[in-house]
């Protein structure tokens, strides 16, 4: 796909859901099939190029594919923000595409295997590990991403 360096860039980091589906959902409406990421990042394809960023390839290509389809433009990056030297390097391939003018946060660690909203433990049985995990995702991600747009915007 052939970019425009005026074209305004809107990077959706967490552009598809982090719930792993045991089908295709090919049942579902495109605007809810990738979750909250795939509903912002095919809203955003409207007016913008769209940088779509999370870690599961094939969803990111299905979800830019869509997009594509709808006469939107998308390109996706596969990357972890938990890493910074790929958080670094996903700003870098999306500031080469044009001016970002819009980054979207939308980021959080699945629950453990059998949590979920109707039965969350109790504060004194949240497994650390898992925590660190959720804060390495939710906050020194979202801190990693703010430093890099800072950075290049």
């Amino acid at each position: 796909m052939s970019t425009n360096k005026t074209t305004p860039v809107a990077v959706i980091v967490g552009a598809s859901t982090k719930y792993q589906s045991h089908d295709d959902g090919a049942d579902l409406p495109l605007s809810v099939r990738w979750g909250l990421g795939g509903a912002l990042s095919q809203r955003f394809a409207k007016s913008y190029t769209v940088v779509l960023m999370a870690r599961r390839a094939e969803e990111l290509r299905d979800l830019a594919q869509a997009i594509e389809g709808q006469g939107g433009r998308a390109i996706a990056v596969v990357w972890d923000v938990t890493d910074n030297n790929s958080v670094q390097t996903a700003f870098a391939q999306a500031a080469g595409i044009g001016p970002i003018e819009v980054v979207v946060y939308n980021v959080a660690p699945a629950f453990p295997p059998g949590v979920t909203f109707a039965n969350l433990p109790l504060p004194h049985e949240v497994d650390p590990a898992y925590l660190n995990m959720a804060l390495d995702i939710g906050v020194t991600g979202c801190l990693a991403v703010c430093v890099q747009s800072f950075q290049i915007c």
